[in-house]
């Protein structure tokens, strides 16, 4: 089967997401991919090592984020027009230059990875060949995202065959908003659980517990070291908070802020970007997920896959991958007393938090595989075609 593909973004967990899948399909002789790129990035680099057919295409979305400050939002509020008419004008000569590379009459299926690109259903619709679009966000929820296009729920409902949604929680958002929840199937993310290198040493000298993801508003950082700044100075003696991702400036200052006037400069650590995450976490002991809204959460399984004793807020889909109290522990979203009391239980309770871990460690890999995840996709496909 030919599939032509738009990964649309070209890092974080649906990019990710986007390769372990692909693989697997093409590994198992299922697929034959065709990808368009926007440049020569990850994306880009991964279908050359694999030997796939690329093309560079430059093209805008449709649907766009506001910005992380109030600048940036107000600045994008008022150049709408601007984006609009830039959006239109790049993506008839993105069109043009895919339909002179790409024979269309050899395509099965097009499948666009994130929901913000429609080119995929522009070609579907003008070739008659089935089309795939993974929904990935909230939107507007988790990125303040907004659109170009007008109604383009109903354009979405006419145009597109079948929706993926990565949770329940995102398929029942999206259906709120109007989508055809016959046209929806959920497929969960995968992860390669064999990627983690479990070097993890029999005792170390301080409790250590990771967070990562890009340090933004909206993955919670600072409802952790606020909770932190909560326990007695016996536990936080015994404790290293590791904060891994990309540091966006005005929030970093608010956080250090805060680090600096309660003391937790031997506590808090910012570990920045790392590429080789898979090798680190095993050797920690609790993963936290603080998300306002998590569509799947790939960082949570990954830390179930590392078996690490994960606590995650109860919004988003966390709900749908953890099992309070059995394989993780919830808190309530925003409530930092609950956090801190989660966090104490399993500090002080060594044995209750090996058992969770592990727990949480075969829940993980019976369910959230890679592997699942394609042999999900495969079938969908077969359907569609």
């Amino acid at each position: 089967m030919r599939v032509l593909y738009f990964p649309v973004m070209d890092t974080g967990g649906a990019s990710k997401s986007f390769m372990e899948f692909v693989s697997n399909l093409h590994m198992n002789n299922q697929v034959e991919p065709i990808i368009i790129v926007k440049n020569k990035g990850t994306i880009y680099n991964y279908a050359i090592k694999n030997k796939f057919e690329v093309h560079v295409v430059d093209f805008d979305d449709f649907y766009l984020c506001s910005g992380s400050t109030t600048i940036k939002k107000i600045a994008k509020y008022f150049l709408r027009p601007y984006f609009k008419i830039k959006y239109l004008l790049k993506n008839i000569k993105a069109i043009k230059k895919i339909e002179k590379d790409i024979n269309f009459s050899k395509i099965d299926l097009i499948h666009t990875n994130l929901n913000r690109c429609d080119l995929g259903i522009k070609l579907s619709k003008k070739y008659n060949i089935p089309n795939i679009l993974h929904i990935r966000e909230f939107g507007e929820l988790d990125y303040e995202c907004f659109s170009l296009r007008k109604n383009y729920i109903r354009y979405f409902n006419e145009n597109v065959t079948k929706f993926i949604a990565i949770s329940n929680a995102v398929s029942d958002y999206w259906v709120s908003k109007g989508l055809n929840k016959n046209k929806i199937q959920v497929i969960y993310n995968g992860v390669n659980e064999k990627q983690f290198i479990y070097n993890k040493k029999e005792k170390q000298e301080k409790i250590k517990i990771a967070f990562s993801g890009t340090i933004v508003p909206i993955k919670g950082q600072i409802q952790a070291i606020k909770a932190i700044s909560l326990l007695n100075a016996d536990i936080k003696n015994k404790i290293e908070l590791h904060l891994f991702g990309t540091v966006k400036n005005d929030y970093y200052k608010v956080l250090n802020k805060f680090i600096v006037t309660n003391n937790l400069e031997n506590i808090v650590i910012f570990e920045g970007q790392t590429n080789n995450l898979n090798e680190i976490l095993p050797t920690y002991d609790i993963g936290l997920t603080c998300s306002q809204s998590e569509a799947f959460g790939r960082i949570t399984i990954e830390y179930m896959m590392s078996k690490l004793c994960v606590i995650a807020s109860d919004t988003g889909a966390n709900s749908e991958l953890i099992e309070n109290n059995k394989t993780g522990l919830l808190y309530q979203y925003n409530n930092i007393e609950d956090l801190s009391k989660k966090l104490e239980l399993i500090i002080k309770d060594e044995k209750f938090r090996k058992k969770i871990a592990n727990n949480g460690y075969i829940d993980s890999i019976n369910k959230f595989t890679s592997l699942n995840n394609s042999d999900n996709i495969i079938k969908l496909y077969i359907k569609v075609k």
